[in-house]
């Protein structure tokens, strides 16, 4: 059951006469370059073979460090924050569910040993696991009588913190001639979008390919946001990353 723990947690050892299965070890998670900017809390899981250990941390009540009781072994550690809500409820992994796009996750994953007696202690640094894209029609004045659909090979984060490999399927809602999607990090090019019509006329961008042209890093710690403007007009398609004056275009075929 998930709880709100505060900031300090006794961690008790042994004495050298007792047993060693029944010692406990400490894990000390350092949190203090975590920004409370973005976040109120924090779900920390940390699993070995026999053990799991999951809570719900209000940032407000820790300073700096964690302290969590665990075995003595290997231990995977994983820490959320942001919208851990929008992902099916399949914790520690995170997977989007098909139809909808990437919640904003930022994410934390570590391999750690902890020996009898004393602690281990590592330092918790998040990462930005989305990339927020804007995408812009230009028409020519024309009206724009399409659906919009973004498809893909990733649906989300395993619990080591790899990219899961699944069917990502979501449909942006069109506000004006813009709409905003979050993509979660790629290991290739296979991203399209694809604009459909209610007589069937589909068109279908390969934006995996133009993002991977751009130079956009997909394996950077922090995801960069990501504008795109498609000109049927000029049919041309301009990408510009974080803000940045435009870094890549080219030419399309309708």
């Amino acid at each position: 059951m998930s709880s709100v723990v505060l900031a300090i947690v006794s961690c008790p050892g042994c004495s050298i006469k007792e047993g060693r299965d029944e010692c406990v070890c400490c894990l000390r998670l350092d949190m203090g370059d975590v920004g409370t900017d973005l976040f109120d809390s924090l779900r920390v899981n940390v699993s070995a073979d026999d053990f799991i250990f999951n809570s719900h941390v209000a940032l407000d009540t820790v300073n700096r460090w964690y302290d969590v009781e665990v075995p003595e072994g290997c231990l995977t550690v994983n820490v959320y924050g942001g919208d851990q809500m929008a992902f099916h409820s399949s914790f520690p992994d995170l997977v989007i569910p098909l139809g909808e796009d990437c919640g904003e996750i930022y994410s934390f994953h570590d391999k750690v040993c902890v020996g009898f007696p004393g602690y281990s202690e590592i330092t918790v640094d998040m990462c930005k696991n989305f990339a927020r894209l804007e995408v812009e029609l230009l028409s020519g004045g024309n009206s724009i009588p399409y659906r919009t659909e973004i498809c893909g090979n990733i649906n989300g984060y395993r619990a080591d913190g790899s990219l899961s490999e699944g069917d990502f399927r979501c449909f942006p809602v069109m506000e004006g001639n813009r709409f905003v999607v979050n993509l979660p990090r790629q290991k290739d090019s296979s991203l399209s979008m694809i604009l459909s019509d209610d007589d069937g006329n589909e068109v279908r961008f390969a934006i995996g390919e133009y993002i991977k042209e751009s130079g956009y890093d997909w394996t950077e710690k922090n995801l960069k946001d990501m504008e795109m403007i498609v000109d049927y007009a000029e049919t041309e398609l301009k990408i510009s990353v974080d803000k940045w004056i435009t870094v890549y275009s080219a030419k399309f075929v309708i």
